[in-house]
């Protein structure tokens, strides 16, 4: 019966060991996915505000080249000394109307001379007032283009803490050496949280040492009530020479059981020790610098907001020159889009991998203060300092409205999309024009081809008549 109530409960022992060797590689592969994603975030947001930058400098370059070409072609246009020039049909049929050709002509010249400065006039005023837009639109890019840049500077320090550059978890290197060199040289908590290891890693080394040794303190206990339970049988009738041997046996047993027990508290202790003093200490530090970090991007974009309701909407309306889409602009925009919705990935991501993490972390933090591997009962009953917070950090983050600004993201940029979607109609319209405009251009050819031979016979025939 003793024996089976010990069997049941080395079973539940290593049942709660495999849990929570289990949740530890969940959250090692959380924390390393919420690094990538904190690395990501950073990098989408410096990507986004260059794409702006890109997308407003194809606007700026289009108002200088409309500019160019406005006082170009008005200079072609406007010569001083030109004559008209007629061309007078020979047939009988159409000898007035050279004169109503040379008379409109002549009005018209009149006309166009004069209204010409004023044109002209209008043009500069326009392609001046362009300059000044443009020149307000590169300044207003380049504001929110920095604060871009700052609020990706803050998600790269988180990126930082949590070890993006080195994160991975090897099984074949043992962290709990390095961690147990650590212990000796220095047992306080300075010197272990330091960038030569990961110590989740080291905490997963750990729980799969504990596993092994636990199961392994598990045979040995019942080879040694095997033993205990032979001996006793034994010992009625048998030799002096295989009574000692048999408790030879047993002792040595015993002492192996003992070493193990010994060696498996250790390892429960040193978890406990670098969960209280060195995970702890590391989440509260992420947390500080998390807190901060989102402060400091609320300011950032807070500031992007008023830049856009005091000068976008003014600056953008009142620009005069109609903008042509071209191939480029379509591409940036296609890019600018492209980049919303990266941004918007990394930011879910970064959401989800967070709370898996928490949620992994906590359940972990809550097996290890099982009466199974505390050291005390008091201590079971006390719930650690980590446990509170890991707590109170993940009841606080299901009340943030993660939605909200994954609902932002994604309005904007399906604004960018239909920005697309119309430049993608122009560019099909203006190249069906472009079709049309050849295909009249052929026909007007074939008509001047019918006209010169009918007017060419017409010629003829009053020659014949009075030939």
């Amino acid at each position: 019966m003793g024996c089976k109530q010990s069997r049941n409960t080395q079973n539940d022992a290593l049942s709660l060991c495999k849990e929570r060797k289990k949740l530890i590689e969940e959250a090692i592969a959380s924390w390393q996915a919420l690094a990538t994603a904190y690395s990501g975030y950073s990098l989408s947001l410096k990507n986004i505000g260059a794409a702006l930058g890109d997308y407003s400098q194809g606007i700026i370059n289009y108002i200088h080249q409309s500019s160019r070409k406005s006082s170009f072609s008005f200079q072609v246009l406007n010569p001083t000394n030109e004559s008209p020039t007629f061309n007078i049909p020979t047939s009988p049929h159409f000898l007035l109307s050279p004169i109503l050709e040379i008379e409109e002509e002549s009005y018209g010249s009149n006309e166009a001379t004069e209204s010409t400065p004023l044109i002209v006039h209008n043009q500069e005023v326009h392609s001046q007032v362009d300059r000044e837009h443009a020149k307000v639109i590169t300044e207003i890019m380049n504001d929110l283009d920095q604060h871009f840049l700052e609020s990706s500077k803050n998600a790269h320090q988180i990126s930082e803490i949590l070890e993006a550059p080195h994160i991975g978890y090897d099984s074949r290197i043992d962290y709990s050496a390095t961690v147990m060199r650590a212990l000796t040289w220095n047992s306080s908590s300075e010197g272990i949280a330091s960038d030569d290891f990961d110590i989740h890693a080291s905490i997963g080394e750990f729980e799969e040492r504990l596993y092994k040794e636990l199961k392994a303190l598990g045979t040995m206990k019942y080879e040694y009530e095997r033993k205990v339970a032979s001996l006793r049988i034994k010992r009625k009738g048998a030799s002096e020479k295989a009574k000692d041997k048999d408790y030879a046996e047993v002792t040595h047993f015993c002492t192996r059981y003992i070493v193990g027990k010994d060696s498996l508290q250790f390892v429960i202790s040193e978890i406990e020790h670098i969960r209280d003093e060195v995970l702890y200490l590391k989440l509260l530090k992420l947390i500080d610098v998390m807190a901060r970090m989102w402060q400091s991007m609320h300011e950032h974009h807070e500031s992007q907001l008023k830049i856009v309701i005091n000068h976008v909407s003014g600056a953008l309306d009142k620009v005069l020159s109609p903008i042509v889409t071209s191939q480029q602009h379509w591409e940036r925009s296609a890019l600018l889009w492209e980049l919303f919705k990266e941004w918007r990935s990394q930011f879910q991501k970064l959401v989800i991998h967070q709370m898996e993490y928490i949620e992994a972390l906590y359940r972990w933090s809550g097996l290890t203060e099982s009466r199974t591997f505390s050291n005390s009962l008091k201590e079971e009953l006390l719930h650690k300092p980590i446990q509170h917070l890991l707590e109170t950090w993940k009841e606080e983050l299901e009340k943030v409205p993660y939605d909200l600004g994954s609902h932002a993201i994604c309005c904007f940029s399906d604004v960018i999309h239909m920005i697309m979607v119309h430049q993608e109609d122009e560019m099909n319209l203006r190249k069906k024009c472009v079709e049309t405009s050849k295909e009249r251009i052929s026909c007007a050819h074939v008509h001047r081809k019918i006209v010169m031979v009918e007017t060419s016979k017409r010629t003829l025939e009053p020659r014949e008549l009075f030939g």
